[in-house]
C-alpha cells in the first residue's frame, strides 16, 4: 500500500502543485503590482514598509494564506484599493485554494483506480534497477539464444506460456495454451 501512495504523492506534486504555483506566482506578481502602484498613489510615508516591491510581495503571500490583511489607511477614500483587496482575497484565498484541494482530489481518484497496474510497474522498475547493478559474473544466462530462433545473435530471449480458461479460449478462438516470445534484455 505504502508504494501506490508514493506515486501519488510523485504525481501531486510534480502534476497538480507544480501547476499551480504556476498560476499563483502569476496572479500573485499581478496583484502585488497592482497593490505596490495603488500605494504608490496613496501617501508613502503612511506605510514605509510597504514602499518595497519585495516587501509588497512577502505581504501579498501572507494575504493569500490568511496569516495578515492588507493594512489600508483609515483615513483614505480611494475605494479602488478595497476592491483589488477583495477580488484579490476572493480569487486566490478561495478560488485557487479550492482548485488546488479539486485538483488533488480528481488526481487521487485517477490513481485510486489504476493503483493495481501502477504497482506492479512500480515493482518491476524497481526488480529491472536492481538487476542492473548485479555483477555480470553473477548473472547466469537464461533463455533461447537470438540465433537458435532465426532472430538477432545478439539477444536472448524467453519464452512464457499463458494458459486461457477454456471459456476465453472459445471466445477467441485460440488453442488453450499460447507461447510467445519476449526478448530478453542482454
Amino acid at each position: 500500500m505504502l508504494g501506490q501512495f508514493s506515486i501519488m504523492i510523485q504525481k501531486i506534486i510534480f502534476a497538480d502543485l507544480l501547476c499551480w504555483f504556476c498560476l499563483v506566482f502569476i496572479i500573485i506578481i499581478g496583484f502585488t503590482s497592482a497593490f505596490y502602484i495603488m500605494y504608490q498613489i496613496l501617501e508613502p510615508e503612511d506605510n514605509p514598509f510597504l514602499n518595497d516591491f519585495a516587501m509588497m510581495l512577502y505581504s501579498a503571500i501572507e494575504m493569500m494564506m490568511g496569516l495578515t490583511d492588507l493594512q489600508i489607511p483609515t483615513d483614505t477614500s480611494f475605494p479602488l484599493l478595497y476592491i483589488a483587496y477583495s477580488v484579490y482575497m476572493v480569487f486566490v484565498y478561495l478560488l485557487l485554494l479550492n482548485m488546488l484541494i479539486a485538483m488533488m482530489d480528481n488526481t487521487y481518484w485517477r490513481i485510486a483506480q489504476e493503483r493495481e497496474e501502477l504497482w506492479k510497474i512500480q515493482v518491476a522498475a524497481t526488480i529491472l534497477l536492481i538487476e542492473r547493478h548485479v555483477p555480470r559474473i553473477l548473472k547466469v544466462r537464461t533463455g533461447i539464444p537470438g540465433s537458435s530462433l532465426g532472430l538477432d545473435d545478439k539477444k536472448w530471449y524467453i519464452g512464457v506460456e499463458e494458459i486461457l480458461n477454456e471459456n476465453e479460449a472459445e471466445k477467441m478462438k485460440l488453442p488453450v495454451a499460447l507461447k510467445y516470445v519476449l526478448e530478453w534484455c542482454s
